[in-house]
Formats: C-alpha cells, structure tokens, sequence
C-alpha cells in the first residue's frame, strides 16, 4: 500500500491510504477450483488506487466495475450519503486481493459511476488489514 498525502482548503495535510487491489467473481473463482473454468476466465478488475477508507462499512464500486465483475444482486436498500438519501443495490460474490491476501468479501455496494471506490472497515477486517 502507498500514502497519498493531500492538502486541505485551510492548509492543512490530511493523510489518505490508497492500495492496488484485485478484485475477482468469486464464483469463478470456485469454479476454477473445481476444473469447471480456466483461471484466464475468471472475471476480474484490478484498481490501481481504491481508498482504505475506515469510515465507511464495506467494498464501494461503481456500477460498471460491478458489472464487469458479473456479481449478484443481493438486494436493494436506502443509504444515506454525504449527497443526500438514495436508492443503491447490494452485491455478494467479490474476492478481494491486496499485497497477497485474498479472501471473500459479503457485501459490496454500488455506487454511481465517477465516484471514489472505497474499501472499507469490514474487508479490511476480513483480510486482517
């Protein structure tokens, strides 16, 4: 993981964790396990500079990294966000890789495209971050 330092409005540095993480359909990932699928075909992203960010809950994509991805839909909920209350889906079937670990991750929000991936407290306690 690398350190990303940036500067306030008022001056002042504020300390941002960014990681390189791959990010896998779990389910093709089982499958290659099986000998059901080759690895060349597992679905998946690598994001070069998602945000560690502690405050938020779980792994935050975008709708087109979700479905790039293939994953489920597991259901819809209301959030609240710094933007306001809106709608947004939840997905189940992520595998996560940073610096060699690697594990399954339950829920993964969407979010609207352009926004910030975010990974958060949950997945970083999944993987022992």
């Amino acid at each position: 993981m690398s350190t990303l330092v940036e500067h306030s409005n008022e001056g002042q540095e504020v300390g941002l964790i960014y990681a390189s993480v791959i990010i896998e359909n779990d389910y093709d990932v089982a499958l290659v396990r099986r000998d059901s699928l080759r690895p060349e075909q597992v679905r998946s992203i690598v994001v070069p500079h998602i945000l560690m960010d502690g405050g938020a809950s779980d792994l935050v994509l975008t709708g087109e990294m979700i479905a790039d991805l293939g994953l489920d839909v597991e259901t819809e909920v209301l959030v609240s966000t710094p933007a306001g209350v809106t709608t947004t889906r939840l997905f189940n079937g992520a595998r996560v890789t940073i610096d060699g670990r690697s594990r399954g991750i339950p829920i993964t929000i969407e979010l609207p495209g352009g926004t910030q991936p975010l990974f958060g407290a949950i997945p970083m306690e999944v993987l022992g971050i």
